[in-house]
């Protein structure tokens, strides 16, 4: 989707501007990409007020980076963030934002809220593809007049799946190779609100605040490389401003798949939020392969009863888990004997009582990992430890967790709204089947 027409903006304090709300649909559940380009003047500029133009966004009712405290804006209620258009520091430039978004099946919204007379410019939504995003050349308007600090130049905000790599190559020059400048050519990068030093002058207050600098590089191509270990928030900001006329030669966002991204926090215990959205269109009821004589609850009470009360989980949902994965349907049981029939080279990679995956053996706790194998995991006990903990891991990431929603990514780590699996735990739980 691409839109590029856009009223004026009314002006005002503080104000929801509903002219420009823009709705738009995507068929496919997916990783996408919504580039906002924007403008916003200072106080001096303006000549109806006394006041800066802000512009900031909300996509869905979320709205991006209202708790961050950046090193070089002034945070307030959402405006003076990575994700915000600030005139005082853009002084009537455009800055172009890049919310990178997890998007589920259907229609969405996006909102804007304004501080006097900002410009929208341009809004494009698409679809990532391969998980990778990359460019070449980029260079800001030569029009700009830039100042000692610089002026935001663009913004990657990164809700849910984070840069498995980012990467920056860029190419800035002295003023002494420059004959019609007296300055340098400097790039500021903001990450999550903090500035990057310089990594060959730290301390220099000319130059610690430029990740890059013409002046120390003389020309010379820099490289900036953050992985994901530079990003642990649910929300992540990278932000890079521009002094003078430098050049991005490349600039690459490789990210984890969405299952990766969930998988690696669960496995590793690191912070995440898990977004599942409800699903009316879903329905429950009997499948026609269950059957009741296959339970497998009642067998590990006692099990049950010892890792719920070790992990602080309802043991009903852990009763629930092992009712459904051992009556409903028998692929499992087919699996096993095709597995040990080919002496271990075919069969099933899911294990019994709680159905795991075989990779769910590695999930660290303390900080190092169980590296339970196939073996451990055909033994009820160690089965229902890993799948116990999986099941804590994945209700502490979960916003608003429900038993539906629990059930839902503890089927599929790749879901984006509530599964079939999903609705069938919660009746089950409910309607205590297992007993």
């Amino acid at each position: 989707m691409k839109k590029n027409d856009f009223p004026s903006a009314p002006g005002g304090n503080l104000y929801h501007w509903k002219a420009v709300t823009t709705t738009f649909s995507v068929s496919v559940a997916d990783q996408y990409v919504i580039a906002i380009t924007a403008s916003a003047k200072n106080a001096q500029q303006n000549e109806a007020c006394t006041d800066d133009d802000d512009l900031r966004v909300a996509l869905d009712g979320f709205e991006f980076a209202k708790k961050e405290i950046h090193g070089e804006k002034v945070s307030w209620q959402g405006f003076g963030t990575s994700a915000a258009w600030d005139g005082a520091c853009l002084k009537g430039s455009s800055q172009t934002n890049y919310f990178f978004v997890e998007l589920a099946e259907g229609e969405h919204v996006i909102d804007f809220y304004a501080d006097e007379t900002p410009m929208l410019e341009k809004i494009e939504v698409f679809q990532l593809t391969d998980m990778l995003f990359e460019d070449f050349d980029l260079k800001p308007d030569p029009s700009v007049e830039t100042r000692r600090n610089g002026i935001p130049w663009m913004s990657f905000i990164f809700l849910g799946a984070r840069p498995k790599l980012f990467l920056i190559e860029a190419i800035c020059w002295s003023a002494s190779q420059k004959p019609e400048s007296r300055d340098d050519d400097n790039i500021k990068i903001v990450v999550n609100g903090k500035i990057l030093p310089n990594p060959q002058a730290s301390t220099s207050k000319r130059y610690q605040n430029f990740f890059m600098s013409g002046n120390l590089s003389q020309g010379v191509s820099e490289t900036l490389q953050l992985t994901s270990s530079s990003f642990e928030d649910f929300e992540n900001t990278v932000e890079l401003w521009y002094d003078e006329e430098p050049i991005i030669t490349r600039l690459a966002i490789e990210l984890d798949s969405i299952a990766q991204e969930r998988d690696h926090s669960i496995m590793k215990n690191t912070p995440l939020k898990i977004s599942i959205a409800e699903n009316p269109d879903v329905r429950g009821g009997v499948p026609i392969y269950r059957d009741e004589s296959y339970s497998e609850v009642s067998g590990n009470i006692h099990l049950i009863e010892k890792y719920a009360e070790q992990y602080g989980v309802d043991e009903d949902i852990i009763k629930s888990i092992i009712y459904l994965e051992t009556t409903h349907g028998y692929a499992d049981r087919v699996g096993e004997l095709v597995h040990y029939l080919s002496g271990g080279w075919w069969g099933n990679t899911s294990l019994r009582p709680m159905n795991l995956q075989l990779r769910w053996g590695k999930i660290e706790e303390n900080g190092k990992p169980l590296n339970y194998i196939r073996e451990d995991l055909e033994n009820p006990e160690k089965n229902i430890h890993v799948g116990t903990l999986l099941v804590k891991r994945i209700w502490d990431r979960l916003e608003n967790p429900t038993v539906e929603k629990i059930g839902t990514v503890y089927n599929n780590s790749n879901a984006l709204k509530v599964s079939e699996y999903g609705v069938w735990l919660g009746e089950i739980y409910r309607e205590k089947l297992f007993d």
